[in-house]
């Protein structure tokens, strides 16, 4: 793995695994655009939707004390 992917994906998954909404967005570039598709429905959004799904995200793993878990396949 190229090691300055390694690098980002490092700082990727400590602000994931802190619920740090800060550092997702310091990571996530402005001019995201993303799309998700659940029960055949297609949604778009960009950046500030985004960092509203994380901020609900994280606050649910936080009220619900739980914690992310990962596996990088290498």
């Amino acid at each position: 793995m190229d090691n300055q992917f390694r690098k980002f994906l490092d700082i990727y998954l400590d602000a994931w695994r802190s619920s740090s909404l800060t550092a997702i967005s310091d990571l996530i570039s402005n001019n995201y655009k993303g799309r998700e598709i659940t029960g055949g429905e297609i949604v778009d959004f960009e950046f500030e939707e985004s960092i509203l799904g994380w901020e609900k995200g994280f606050n649910f793993v936080k009220e619900n004390k739980m914690q992310f878990s990962e596996r990088v396949h290498k």
